[in-house]
């Protein structure tokens, strides 16, 4: 039984619709890509679907003209191409061919991609020649047929139909993919999986929705949807995962780069002087620690909440005190699970505690200042520089405490994760009883560790006072940074 033309016509737009879910999809994960669009208002014949690369990505945008057939005895061949509704209509070939010699003369860099779950002519002289590797007629291959050949003669009917040579013919010919598309339900599963690479659901009733949401851009002519106006549209369509992992890019020393595109990101490469990222430690302006660096943390908390996962991944490049920072700001009281790259191997909060001692290494009385001055000393002991330099800056602290372990400090003190998390919750219990004892107004905190254990304390620092946390910037030894409500 065949489906009657509106049924036809409902299917082709379904069609649409779920490839415009993955590709809408793969500007939530890919950080080269910056939009999508629907029945693009500039994509000629191309204009289904048109995903659009960032300026710095170098790459080429994508225009897609989607064809959809209901059996798969319907076919592409030249008669499609060349065929027109009415005398005065453009046949599929020179719309097609309009809309890449217009990007041409724009000298834009485009793919133009004809994507259809038809099947192409194999016996077509022309379409029979698509190579199964690149999707495309080589323009070699095109060369080489003679006049009096079937695909010589198609090849010269084409082009007295565009009005243009042969050549430009051939170019045109050799530019457009032909890309033979998949069923429906494989599209649902594509995109499945990078809504949940984007922190997004992925079951069938979020498919569902995801596609109920493309469509609706083409009914409201939304036109380009950009990775924010894609965020914004998934929350409110109930689109978050409650268990896919999110990302946190952070930039600070450097610009990290991550295959994916990150969910929230922060940039305050501009806030170091411009040095080698090695030698960038203390900011241009040390007040933006607290007025402009925090506020960034807590904006982009702000973001990461709107999705209902609480699980976060942080891609950075930054010093010691800004991992104690982001701990602090997304804490284990909370429920945020962070995860973060460690030489190669992922540490996550949620690791399963191993057995660690916790030695304090020395714990000095300074004077009668109401401060608690603390040293994680796993990578090297800094109570001697911290010492120094307290005495040197009349802080006003009255008690300097070096924590580390029974070995000492040293670059492999720190086994793994489980050894981490556990060394970080008895140094935490071990600083509130000095606290309580001293009943210390404020903690000042001097880091020398692995960076995943500068997370891990922020992360689990909690019933503390107000803490500063300071950089090691050889002389005068440290700089104050960011300063953390207790």
């Amino acid at each position: 039984m065949r489906l009657p033309a509106r049924g036809a016509a409902i299917r082709g737009d379904d069609y649409q619709h779920i490839i415009g879910l993955y590709y809408a999809a793969c500007v939530l994960t890919d950080p080269n890509l910056e939009s999508v669009s629907i029945e693009d208002a500039d994509g000629g014949a191309f204009d289904d679907i048109v995903v659009r690369a960032t300026a710095s990505s170098g790459k080429p945008h994508l225009y897609i003209q989607v064809k959809s057939g209901v059996h798969r005895d319907t076919v592409i061949d030249h008669e499609w191409l060349t065929s027109k509704r009415t005398q005065r209509s453009k046949s599929p070939l020179q719309r097609l061919h309009q809309t890449w010699a217009a990007a041409v003369v724009r000298q834009e860099d485009a793919v133009f991609r004809l994507l259809t779950n038809k099947n192409f002519d194999h016996a077509d002289p022309i379409l029979g020649l698509i190579d199964n590797q690149t999707d495309k007629i080589p323009q070699r291959t095109l060369d080489g047929l003679t006049p009096t050949s079937a695909g010589g003669r198609q090849i010269q009917s084409w082009a007295d139909q565009l009005d243009v040579s042969v050549d430009e013919l051939k170019r045109f010919v050799a530019a457009v993919e032909f890309v033979h598309g998949e069923a429906d339900h494989s599209w649902a599963t594509r995109a499945g999986a990078y809504l949940r690479n984007a922190g997004l659901r992925s079951d069938d009733d979020a498919i569902a929705r995801g596609r109920e949401m493309v469509r609706g851009w083409v009914t409201s002519g939304a036109g380009i949807r950009t990775t924010d106006d894609i965020r914004a549209e998934v929350a409110t369509m109930g689109l978050l995962a409650r268990d896919g992992e999110l990302v946190l890019a952070i930039h600070a020393i450097d610009r990290t780069r991550s295959a994916d595109r990150p969910n929230a990101q922060i940039d305050i490469v501009d806030l170091y002087p411009d040095v080698d990222p090695f030698q960038r430690r203390e900011l241009l302006d040390p007040s933006a620690w607290d007025e402009v660096v925090l506020p960034k943390l807590t904006a982009a908390k702000r973001d990461l909440e709107g999705f209902n996962s609480r699980r976060l991944h942080i891609a950075a490049s930054m010093r010691l005190p800004l991992y104690f920072a982001v701990g602090r700001t997304f804490p284990d009281v909370g429920s945020w699970v962070l995860s973060t790259d460690q030489r190669g191997v992922v540490w996550a909060t949620a690791v399963e505690h191993e057995d660690a001692i916790l030695d304090v290494r020395s714990d000095e009385h300074l004077g009668d200042g109401p401060d608690l001055a603390v040293g994680i000393a796993l990578t090297h002991d800094p109570a001697p520089d911290v010492r120094k330099y307290i005495l040197a800056s009349g802080l006003a602290v009255g008690r300097l405490l070096s924590l580390s372990t029974p070995d000492g400090p040293s670059s492999t003190s720190v086994p793994g994760p489980g050894w981490a998390a556990s060394w970080v919750r008895r140094a935490r219990e071990h600083v509130r009883a000095v606290v309580r004892e001293m009943n210390a107004a404020k903690v000042h905190l001097f880091i020398a560790s692995p960076a995943g254990v500068a997370m891990f304390l922020g992360h689990d620092w909690n019933l503390l006072p107000t803490t500063l946390v300071y950089d090691h910037v050889g002389t005068p030894g440290y700089s104050p940074t960011m300063t953390l409500l207790g």
